[in-house]
């Protein structure tokens, strides 16, 4: 299990999934979601965001990281 990460973005193409393994595998914990678009973890004081690629790309909306939608 990693022990720390500078807060790091990864683009995926299945969002649901990869949530389920960085959370249950990794055990990263939950911080915020905007369903169908983005999932951000921590790991202590670090944020692990993971990106909808498909659904990024159709707004150029901006977002605040720290926003919490439906947790």
């Amino acid at each position: 299990q990693p022990r720390d990460i500078l807060e790091t973005c990864l683009c995926v193409t299945d969002l649901d999934a990869a949530e389920k393994f960085y959370r249950e595998v990794l055990g990263l914990e939950f911080d915020a979601r905007q369903s169908g678009r983005h999932v951000f973890l921590r790991l202590g004081q670090r944020m692990f965001l993971l990106f909808n690629a498909s659904e990024s790309e159709k707004t150029k909306a901006a977002f605040h990281p720290t926003a919490r939608t439906d947790q």
